[in-house]
Parts: C-alpha cells; sequence; structure tokens
C-alpha cells in the first residue's frame, strides 16, 4: 500500500511538490495536499516514503487547498466540515526550518458554535521497506521482548515484570496513553523515534509540552502507522487550537532524540530550583518520628528525603491550620503539634543528612472528618478573594464548615452534577477538589507562605493525589477544553496554574515543589523539582518517572521487604541503572497503621541496603548523558547507563550476571576530563579498585570487575581523585 502510494507522486505530481530543510533532515511536501510525502535522513542516502499529515477525525476536505510561501516557510490553509454534525473549521499547517528540526505547526479555528473532534497526527514510516526501530519513553512492559531479571509478586496476586525501557524494539501493534497512571503503563514524554542500524540514522516527532494538556493516546500498527490522537479540545472562532511538533533527525540512539527534547525544552528536564536536585538519597515516609535519628546507620543505607508532616495536620487539606505562630493544634493522628515542633523536627532530620518535604494535596478536601451530606450542591461562587478571611477565629475547626464558607466553588461536580468523593474508608467524608478555583488557589498559597515563614527548615512541598487530574470540572470554563459538547475546565489546566503560583512562593525561598506523580506527563512537570512516587514498586513506574527524571530527583515507593526478597540485587540494580532511589527501612513509615503501606525497618531489609546504599548514594545529582552512544557493553555481556554527577560522571554497570568482568565501551564526550581516572566500587565493599581504560579511536574501553553482577564506575580527574584521596 505505501509502495503504491508512493509510487502516485514519482511522477508528474513531483513538480507540483516543495521541500523544507534543516540540518541532516529534508522533507517533500505535496502541493495540492500540503502533507509530508518524503523524507532524506542524514545527507544523500535517498528519500525514503515517509507520509505525515493532520487529520481530523469525521471531517472532510471543502474546496481546495491554499498555498502561501513567506520567510522560509510554507503555510498550506484548507477548510474542513464535519460529515454528520456540518461543523466547519479551518486548518492552517505551517512547516517552517530550525537548526536541527523542522517546525511543523497545526492552527484550527472554529467558524460557528464551540465543537469537538479528535485531532490527530499521523506519521506512516514504510516499515517494509526500510525496517526500523521504535523507541518511546514508556512502561516497557508491553513489548515481545521477555521479562528481564526481575519478577515480583503484588499485592493482588499479579505478577509484575520489568523490561528495560532503554531498548528499541520493532514497530508493533499497540495502543497506550500519554501519562499512564498508578497502576498501567503508559508513555511519558510525547515523542516517537526511528532507528535505522544501517547507516546509523533516527528520525523522531516529538509534540510540543508547551500544547494544552489534553488527552492524549498513541497507537501503531506493525506495517509503520502511527498516530497521535488528542481529544477534548475546543474548536472556536474565539480562540484557535494551536498545536506544536518537531521532525528531528539525529543519530540512530534514542539518546540523541531525548538529547534534543531537553535542549529544546529545558524547562521541564531541569529543576526550578536547581539546588533540588541534591535533595536526593533513599526515602521516607515519616510524618513525627520522635525517636532519636541513627544518622550513620540512615547514611549507610543511602537515606536523604522524608515525605513528612503527612498526618501531622488535623485534617486532609489544612496542613498548618490557623492558630498563632507556636500554637499547639491536635493532628490527625491525635497527637499535640505547632509550627515550632514541626520546624524543630525538620532541623533533627537535617542535621542526619535528611531532608523534609511538607505533605500536600491540591485535590482532595477531608478525609474521615467531611460530612459530604452537608455540602451545597448549588454552584458557588467567590468573586472577590481575600487570605485574611482564612484567618477568621476557629473557623478552621469545622472541615465541613471551612469548605462550605471559606471556599465556595471548591468542590469537584461531575457531568451528572454529582459531587465527586474520593471514596478513601468512609463513603462522603473525602471530596475532591479544583486547584484552579481561585478561592482555594489562593487558599493554598497562604498555606504555602506559612510554611516558609513558620517552618523554615522543610526543603518544600510534596503534592500527593495526581491520579484527580485526568477529571474535568464541568462548572467552570478553561477556554479550551471542550467535553460531552459543553464547556468544561481540566484538571491539568488547574494544576499547571496552581503550581506556577506556588512555584513562585517557593522557589524564591530557596525551596522545592515535589510530586507523587500518579500520572507521569513531561507537561505537567514545568514547575516540579523532583518525583517522590507512591507506585514506584511498580515496574513501569520505576521507569517512566526515571525518564521524567532526566535531570531531577526520583525517589519511588517500596513497600515492603517482599518486594525485595525475590531478588535483591536485581531490586537495586534495577534502581542504580535508571538514576533513581528506592525508599529506604524508616522507624514508623507510613502510619498510622491502616495506611502501612511502606518497608519498615528489620535487620535482613537494613543489611540489603546497606549493601548498595553507598552505590546509591553516587547517583545524587545525577544528569543523563544523552550524547548518541555515549555508553554501551559489548556483546550486551551486562547493562549500562550514564550519568553527569556533581563530582563527575558515573556509570552503573548491572545485571552483569556471574561475569568477573565485562567490557563498557565508553564515548569520548564534551566535558570528559583530559586526564581521567577510572575507578569502580561494588555492592558491600569499602574501597575502590582501579579500572584499566584503552583508548580506541573516539571511544575508550574500560575493563570493568563485577561483584554480584555489579559495579559502579566513578570518572574523576586526576588532580580530583588526588585531592579526594589527600582529604
Amino acid at each position: 500500500m505505501l509502495l503504491a502510494i508512493f509510487s502516485l507522486v514519482t511522477g508528474t505530481a513531483w513538480a507540483e511538490t516543495n521541500r523544507i530543510s534543516a540540518e541532516n533532515l529534508s522533507v517533500q511536501l505535496s502541493g495540492q495536499e500540503g502533507r509530508i510525502i518524503a523524507a532524506t535522513l542524514g545527507g544523500k542516502q535517498g528519500d525514503r516514503p515517509l507520509r505525515a499529515y493532520t487529520e481530523l477525525v469525521g471531517c472532510e476536505q471543502s474546496g481546495p487547498v491554499e498555498r502561501r510561501v513567506a520567510d522560509g516557510r510554507i503555510d498550506f490553509i484548507r477548510k474542513l466540515v464535519h460529515a454528520k454534525t456540518k461543523d466547519e473549521c479551518t486548518v492552517t499547517e505551517r512547516f517552517l526550518p530550525g537548526k536541527a528540526s523542522i517546525r511543523w505547526e497545526v492552527e484550527i479555528s472554529g467558524a460557528g458554535e464551540p465543537w469537538s473532534t479528535a485531532i490527530e497526527t499521523h506519521f506512516v514510516w514504510p516499515n517494509h521497506q526500510f525496517p526500523v526501530n521504535t523507541w518511546m519513553a514508556e512502561s516497557g512492559e508491553t513489548g515481545p521482548i521477555p521479562p528481564l531479571h526481575f519478577v515480583t509478586n503484588h499485592r493482588s496476586g499479579q505478577v509484575l515484570e520489568w523490561n528495560d525501557p532503554l531498548l528499541p524494539q520493532p514497530i508493533r501493534e499497540r495502543q497506550v496513553g500519554y501519562g499512564g497512571g498508578s497502576s498501567k503503563p503508559g508513555f511519558c514524554i510525547p515523542l516517537v523515534t526511528l532507528m535505522e542500524e544501517q547507516g546509523d540514522r533516527g528520525l523522531t516527532l516529538a509534540l510540543s509540552p508547551d500544547d494544552v494538556p489534553c488527552s492524549l493516546n498513541f497507537r501503531s500498527t506493525a506495517d509503520g502507522h502511527m498516530v497521535f490522537s488528542r481529544t477534548n479540545l475546543r474548536i472556536s472562532k474565539d480562540r484557535p487550537v494551536r498545536l506544536a511538533m518537531d521532525l528531528v533527525a539525529h543519530e540512530g540512539d534514542w539518546r540523541a532524540a531525548l538529547g534534543w527534547m531537553v535542549e529544546r525544552y529545558p524547562e521541564y528536564f531541569n529543576p526550578p530550583n536547581p539546588k533540588a536536585a541534591l535533595i536526593a538519597g533513599c526515602g521516607a515516609f515519616c510524618s513525627s518520628y520522635a525517636g532519636d535519628l541513627d544518622a550513620d546507620k540512615m547514611k549507610a543505607m543511602g537515606a536523604g528525603v522524608n515525605w513528612g508532616y503527612g498526618f501531622t495536620f488535623p485534617y486532609v487539606g489544612m496542613y498548618l491550620p490557623y492558630v498563632k505562630e507556636g500554637e499547639e493544634w491536635v493532628s490527625f493522628e491525635g497527637r499535640k503539634e505547632s509550627t515550632r515542633t514541626l520546624d524543630r523536627l525538620a532541623e533533627k532530620w537535617q542535621a542526619a543528612g535528611i531532608q523534609t518535604l511538607a505533605e500536600f494535596v491540591t485535590t482532595e478536601w477531608g478525609y474521615k472528618t467531611l460530612d459530604g451530606n452537608r455540602i451545597p450542591t448549588a454552584d458557588a461562587r467567590m468573586e472577590k478573594v481575600d487570605a485574611a478571611s482564612f484567618r477568621d477565629g476557629d473557623s478552621w475547626k469545622d472541615t465541613t464548615d471551612f469548605l462550605n464558607k471559606k471556599l465556595p466553588g471548591t468542590v469537584l461536580f461531575d457531568e451528572n452534577d454529582k459531587i465527586v468523593f474520593s471514596q478513601l474508608d468512609i463513603p462522603k467524608s473525602n471530596v475532591v477538589t479544583d486547584p484552579g478555583e481561585p478561592v482555594f488557589a489562593e487558599f493554598l498559597e497562604d498555606q504555602t507562605r506559612r510554611f516558609v515563614r513558620e517552618v523554615p527548615h522543610c526543603a518544600g512541598i510534596c503534592i500527593d493525589r495526581m491520579d484527580w487530574l485526568e477529571w474535568y470540572n464541568p462548572r467552570r470554563d478553561d477556554g479550551v477544553s471542550w467535553v460531552n459538547g459543553k464547556s468544561a475546565r481540566s484538571l491539568r489546566v488547574s494544576w499547571l496554574q496552581i503550581t506556577e503560583r506556588l512555584g513562585r512562593v517557593l522557589h524564591e525561598a530557596n525551596k522545592s515543589i515535589f510530586v507523587n506523580s500518579h500520572i507521569k506527563r513531561l507537561d505537567l512537570m514545568r514547575h516540579v523539582d523532583g518525583i517522590f512516587d507512591e507506585y514506584g514498586y511498580l515496574p513501569f513506574n520505576n521507569n517512566a518517572t526515571a525518564l521524567l527524571g532526566l535531570r531531577k530527583s526520583v525517589i519511588g515507593w517500596t513497600p515492603g521487604e517482599d518486594y525485595l526478597k525475590q531478588d535483591p540485587d536485581a531490586f537495586f540494580q534495577r534502581h542504580l541503572y535508571l538514576g533513581i532511589f528506592p525508599m529506604a527501612p524508616f522507624p514508623e513509615n507510613s502510619t498510622p497503621v491502616e495506611w502501612l503501606h511502606s518497608i519498615q525497618p528489620g535487620e535482613w531489609a537494613e543489611t540489603q541496603y546497606k549493601t548498595y546504599g553507598p552505590l546509591l548514594d553516587l547517583n545524587r545529582g545525577k544528569k543523563w548523558v544523552l550524547e548518541a552512544h555515549a555508553v554501551e557493553v559489548r556483546d550486551r555481556a551486562a547493562k549500562a547507563n550514564l550519568f553527569e554527577v556533581p563530582a563527575g560522571h558515573v556509570i552503573p554497570v548491572v545485571f552483569g550476571g556471574d561475569r568477573a568482568k565485562v567490557t563498557v565501551i565508553l564515548r569520548k564526550l564534551n566535558g570528559f576530563p583530559k586526564n581521567p581516572v577510572f575507578e569502580a566500587r561494588h555492592p558491600g565493599a569499602d574501597s575502590w579498585v582501579p579500572v584499566v581504560a584503552t583508548e580506541d579511536g573516539d571511544r575508550l574501553r574500560l575493563v570493568v570487575p563485577l561483584m554480584r553482577g555489579c559495579a559502579m564506575v566513578k570518572i574523576t580527574s586526576k588532580s580530583q581523585n588526588h585531592n579526594q584521596r589527600t582529604r
């Protein structure tokens, strides 16, 4: 079919085509349709009959395509009519050259009343004629490659398998959503990369994370037809839908594709607070542990972050009750708390080398303290927001009254005008909220400012329950969403607004925002400094959060010893390879008892963490090196990754089985020291051993000794290494 279509444009139609060129890439456009019909990669290897085009589902073209050329760009303008509803729109597609990509912009303007349909980007590669492997930033769970190295049992009885997310795979039939979920895989960065092994060529279609955060899915077939499908976007005459993509040619390696994405959109990958990358290490989830901290033991286990203050509040939403500074309140756990005790606790943890993040939820209110029957169903709004009203006496003590009187309009309703409750334990005791409501946003900012002022030793906040961001608020209008034939406000849009707002407060004070990434989407990470993933023990969540955290700190949950016992080496080596940290066994993790779902202290577990803690510690402040073919293991005898860290570079070499050594091929990269020193450290070892390195053209060959199939190779300069040894 593809060859037949290609043959149709190889005759006289070529005279009517247009060509746009960028570095290492040239695409041919059909003058009659405004579609991409061929691409040339990396010079003069010949055209590939690639097809790429925009389609609005259910729509037909009305009249001819208008073509405009200006300033090196080409615009194609066409009118579409929906076959059933007769809704109309004008679609303008613009192609323009960039330094390292060809930009593809789409603008859709309606003609009458607002409406919506799926807006699809089709990307069709002739896979039978020019076979390629493909790569996406996704879970790695659904491919035909057998699961690697790690199998465990989920509490539900489901068998969980980990596959390496960095391995390219053949194009295949599949369908996957953007963001996945706490218990389902998905892709986390909106791009798809194609790689031709012969000739070392690659081509990536990358969607802009600056686009409106709509519902987005990807599907593909084995013959090479790939589609990104966006839904619930409003097509209107008042505000055009604007989308942007790039076609990028590069070497045949996924690292090059991600490297382009990081360079093009650094604000989504770099923590807004640069110091947040060092808020890293194995995590704890402890609200108010009053015992002594064994700093030496925690350091040996690699501990570094506590998601704290989880239950020091009186109820979900009211994190710092409106009392005088230093005055006590009764917490959710029944303890007496105050801002001073919280700050002293954070200072105590900080002295032990552990940074504390305060619990925040922007999408829920109540939990066991709310009377859902007292929430009015009539719409309510507060036209003028006055933060002083939150501090009105003891009004904060009644969960329901405060919500109704101080935060009207905050509650989320569904399309049937029913309140959306988060059904945790007690029905109607915890309501879902929309952080886009102005009065609630003002309240959350006020709470944040109080944390900065009254709990100064707290390193920032960790925002829970991102899973609700997939919902729409049918009682509000964000100006861009259209759901079930009506305007709505996407909670993703609300999220971007509230994280920007809270981020200004926190980042100005050198504090950070971490998130519990139930939904894993790059476009939601703009104002986020790090990730503490409650479902990080699920292998596909490990993969997705690791890729979102290319330059950010990532901690994944560890529910208990059972998740280590089947293969503790594989558990820790997976984390080393991905540059992420597990949760550490810490006293009172996940109290109260009914929420006990974190690893607890115990001699066996602590021994495993002490074995790998010093190796995990080497990844603090890591940044993935994203130059093509940066590192590989000869004959795939093990796996290796490459990170830049504050002290130089590290190479986690893992899953080497019972091999005594492997050969690692390292590309000479910009930023490497002129006289590098290579040393390895092994699980359970107290000292470093030298690694032999030999030059081979533009590469280095390292002979890396392994223990338990693993080594962490450190790369430093000779002078730096000398200084470290003499201190």
